[in-house]
């Protein structure tokens, strides 16, 4: 048996049909994708220096220049440094270790290791940061390196949750009334042999108490923007569609 070529018959568009519940399904998700996003980008605070904020191995810079305004405000909040002390052990062995450490400068709590309160943790990206973590205060130790030289012969080990590794600094800033904002810091430790530890950027919720995951920083509007120009296509075509009739 041949097949038979049959012609679509004409669309018939009635207030009752599929085709205006899709359309009003699509101009809703443009609305309220649109008030989601536009909300999202009223509370998330994100900074991104034009370069990244190095800390050196051997760390002779003056305090301010590694100091961050995290609110933009004017005030610091927290700088990162690093600190060497040299110990001799004995004629033949010397110790010297090398901590890079984030220090507040205010009311300021850091995610910590939860077996160790004075390591900070790298979070990665996608953690949440609320009052669920788990703080501490204080200066926080984020990598290390020690060197060795026993007999004129030098070994170097590093460590620390952020050495060879980009992670998250989890923050906790306490104002002046007391309300608390939740907020990230990107390092960099993958180059720390050579360059050191490396401030990339940071964010913060704005809402007292709100949390905040790493890396979340204002998304784009490409959500609210295809659902509403979905919607606006569809209008369109139903408006096009009346005229023909």
């Amino acid at each position: 048996m041949k097949g038979k070529l049959v012609m679509p018959k004409k669309l018939s568009i009635t207030r009752n049909s599929s085709y205006l519940n899709t359309l009003r399904a699509f101009s809703l998700i443009g609305v309220a994708a649109f008030f989601f996003q536009s909300a999202s980008l009223g509370q998330i605070v994100y900074t991104q220096p034009s370069d990244p904020i190095v800390v050196p191995l051997y760390d002779e810079s003056p305090i301010p220049d590694r100091r961050i305004d995290i609110l933009g405000d004017g005030n610091f909040e927290l700088f990162f440094r690093s600190g060497t002390f040299f110990s001799v052990v004995s004629p033949e062995l010397s110790i010297a270790t090398t901590s890079f450490r984030g220090e507040p400068l205010a009311s300021l709590r850091f995610v910590s290791l939860a077996d160790d309160p004075s390591n900070a943790q790298a979070l990665g990206f996608g953690d949440w940061i609320g009052p669920e973590a788990n703080w501490s205060e204080g200066s926080g130790l984020v990598m290390w390196r020690n060197l060795t030289t026993f007999e004129g012969v030098e070994n170097e080990s590093w460590g620390g949750s952020f050495f060879d590794a980009v992670g998250f600094y989890g923050f906790e800033l306490e104002l002046e009334d007391e309300d608390v904002l939740f907020g990230w810091i990107r390092l960099d430790g993958t180059d720390a042999e050579s360059v050191g530890l490396q401030v990339i950027d940071w964010a913060y919720n704005s809402v007292p108490g709100d949390s905040i995951r790493a890396g979340e920083i204002p998304e784009p509007r490409a959500v609210a923007l295809i659902a509403g120009m979905t919607g606006f296509v569809l209008v369109l075509m139903r408006r096009r569609t009346r005229r023909s009739r």
